[in-house]
């Protein structure tokens, strides 16, 4: 039963050793200097200026939210699909279609609230 495991746990071993010979070679053989250019941030091509933790407007929040209102509204919408596709024909694709029908009112009437006041304005 071990035989089947093996190749397995060669892969691990390889896959393990492999890396951490690399990181111990380069700190035994590597360069040792370490001044404050080295050390400085420094991405895409352009030194940092600032710093990391900058605010964002709340328009920003809002519109992350409305996209997550309409993720969830498609990860709900979806397997309901499926499942009505499956029920057409029989009492159950009534009910389904009702059901769909108040899941939409209810997020028409939150989007239409939320566009009276104003929460999808970009100014």
């Amino acid at each position: 039963m071990l035989d089947t495991y093996l190749p397995v746990l060669l892969l691990l071993a390889v896959a393990t050793l492999v890396p951490l010979s690399m990181v111990v070679v380069s700190r035994l053989f590597g360069p040792k200097v370490f001044d404050a250019t080295k050390m400085d941030a420094y991405e895409c091509g352009v030194p940092a200026v600032g710093e990391a933790r900058g605010s964002f407007p709340v328009k920003f929040h809002k519109i992350a939210i409305f996209f997550l209102l309409l993720d969830v509204e498609a990860a709900l919408l979806f397997p309901w699909a499926v499942i009505f596709k499956d029920k057409i024909g029989t009492w159950g694709s009534s009910f389904l279609m009702f059901e769909f029908i108040i899941f939409l009112l209810i997020l028409l009437i939150g989007y239409f609230y939320a566009w009276k006041r104003g929460a999808l304005e970009w100014e």
